[in-house]
């Protein structure tokens, strides 16, 4: 008889590489938590590829701890491009990539 679960939803069970175990465990319990939904958070850095015309650029992004104001500011910057570019024609899933590029070359680490 199987034990019981101490997941939030149904589980499987998979094989994957074992250095990967405890960073997909960490990421799974919190996409478990009823309060998840829609929400993933930056665990790590994150690499983020812009590609603007005939230019390929890697930029590398550390989470850093944001006071309110100034995740505020960031979040009204990105809405303001955003809308700009929806009001010029662009669907809304390229605005926010665009958005997020752009972001990223202010705020990463260029890599290459």
């Amino acid at each position: 008889m199987p034990r019981p679960s101490n997941w939030n939803n149904p589980t499987t069970s998979i094989r994957i590489p074992a250095h990967t175990v405890d960073r997909l465990l960490e990421l799974a319990r919190l996409l478990d938590l009823p309060s998840s939904e829609g929400f993933v958070q930056n665990l790590n850095p994150v690499m983020i590829t812009v590609e603007d015309k005939a230019k390929i650029q890697q930029y590398l992004t550390q989470p850093q701890p944001v006071t309110a104001a100034e995740d505020a500011q960031v979040s009204a910057l990105a809405d303001e491009l955003i809308a700009q570019l929806r009001a010029a024609g662009m669907r809304k899933a390229d605005a926010i990539a665009y958005a997020v590029g752009k972001i990223a070359e202010q705020v990463g680490t260029k890599i290459g």
